[in-house]
């Protein structure tokens, strides 16, 4: 077992990380079980120097060797030395890691991978030497990219945006420039970390891999969860616009008369005195216009009810074209219809009043394929002209001017007088 995978199984913590005293005691300490004879010192000079030339590698693996030996010249006692404690083994891992290095430097890349592997288990790391060669993997199968800054054919912070327009795979800058100003913007451009080569780099990477991976865990588990959030409250939101479409729809069907699509008569009954209150209020005139189907009765009886219910939507359609946004149309009875004009006069609502009984006549000439078309006889009050005391009253004036023009041989307009007397016209 080699030295970094001895160090890995071991609980990581600063102190042991930055304490080569530690290291020199277990290889001086081995004597005691393989029966040979090494000082303190011939390690310790053996770790400096090597330690302090740019041959960091063979210095690493001269002290792996040399544990090594220990192991295979000792006696059975001695695997239980380069054995972990129990309490300090990891727990297996559910899904195998997968990390992939990018590095020019090929004794490096290798030291590093053997670093991650012996932490994350054989197999689990691949390498690049270029940033072409690594865009070439299949980075988004890859839990943690970590790459060097300086790279041959492009620079770390290029690659990152080339590999962040691939995958959402998160990455870890390395290099050996402690440059603040790097480091900063390598993370403002996405990098998870920034790790720099200095001291005991390569025993504290696994634990950076390993802080990084939990980190990126919690955040794509946090994610998950605010997309499931999200979904579900789309899917109230969604809930809630459906009620208050099927509450519009109940209230519409409670206050509509059904064939004809106008306002039925209660629901007109509550709209009548808001209307009135609101004429009083801002000194606005409002207008009334009762109608009367003439001889409706009589065509239902011989053409029959289908032919009857045909006759009520014509007068429901013109009704609604002839109307002004704020104008208020109702079934009132059988064959009686109520309209409701704001801030109009009687005779302005006359001139309505004639414009709905020409339509109404030709519409049904067509429908009836007759010479003549039917007509209607129509009663128009006013607030200004009538002085109602409510809006019930004002309902009885135009009601009353429109029995005149019954009286008078239908087919015609009447306007209410103050009370006194009723004009007709024809």
């Amino acid at each position: 077992m080699s030295l970094f995978a001895r160090k890995n199984q071991e609980p990581l913590n600063a102190g042991f990380a930055s304490d080569k005293a530690n290291v020199i005691d277990e290889i001086v300490s081995s004597e005691v079980i393989s029966g040979q004879s090494i000082s303190r010192e011939s390690v310790s000079t053996d770790l400096v120097s090597e330690a302090q030339t740019p041959g960091l590698t063979k210095g690493l693996t001269q002290v792996q060797a040399k544990l090594s030996a220990l192991n295979e010249t000792g006696e059975s006692g001695a695997a239980s030395v380069l054995t972990p404690a129990s309490g300090s083994v990891q727990k297996p891992r559910t899904m195998p890691i997968k990390l992939l290095i990018i590095d020019d430097d090929v004794d490096q890349r290798a030291l590093t991978a053997e670093v991650l592997e012996d932490h994350f288990g054989q197999g689990s790391v691949s390498h690049a030497g270029t940033g072409r060669e690594a865009m070439e993997q299949p980075l988004a199968d890859f839990d943690l990219i970590i790459s060097d800054y300086n790279l041959p054919d492009c620079t770390g912070l290029e690659l990152l945006g080339r590999i962040q327009q691939k995958c959402k795979t998160p990455v870890i800058m390395v290099t050996g420039e402690n440059v603040t100003e790097i480091a900063a913007e390598a993370i403002r451009r996405g990098a998870t970390d920034y790790v720099v080569k200095m001291g005991e780099y390569f025993f504290t990477l696994p634990l950076v891999v390993e802080k990084n991976l939990t980190v990126i865990k919690l955040m794509r588990e946090n994610e998950s969860l605010r997309t499931d959030l999200e979904g579900a409250l789309s899917a109230v939101q969604q809930t809630n616009q459906q009620l208050e479409l099927s509450l519009r729809r109940v209230e519409e069907m409670a206050a509509t008369d059904p064939l004809t699509g106008l306002y039925n008569r209660r629901h007109f009954s509550r709209v009548l005195e808001q209307m009135y209150d609101e004429a009083n209020r801002y000194g606005n005139d409002l207008a009334c216009l009762m109608i009367d189907l003439d001889g409706y009765k009589q065509l239902n009886d011989s053409l029959g009810h289908q032919v009857g219910d045909q006759i009520l939507v014509v007068v429901g359609r013109i009704l609604k074209d002839s109307m002004r946004k704020a104008d208020v149309a109702a079934r009132y009875g059988g064959d009686e219809f109520v309209l409701l004009l704001p801030q109009c006069d009687s005779n302005e609502a006359q001139q309505l009043g004639v414009r709905i009984r020409e339509a109404y006549r030709e519409q049904t000439r067509l429908m009836l394929n007759r010479d003549n078309g039917m007509s209607m006889s129509i009663g128009v009050a006013s607030v200004s002209s009538n002085q109602p005391a409510s809006g019930d009253e004002l309902i009885t004036r135009s009601d009353a001017a429109l029995y005149v023009s019954k009286e008078k041989g239908r087919d015609r307009i009447t306007l209410s007088g103050d009370g006194k007397r009723l004009a007709a016209a024809s």
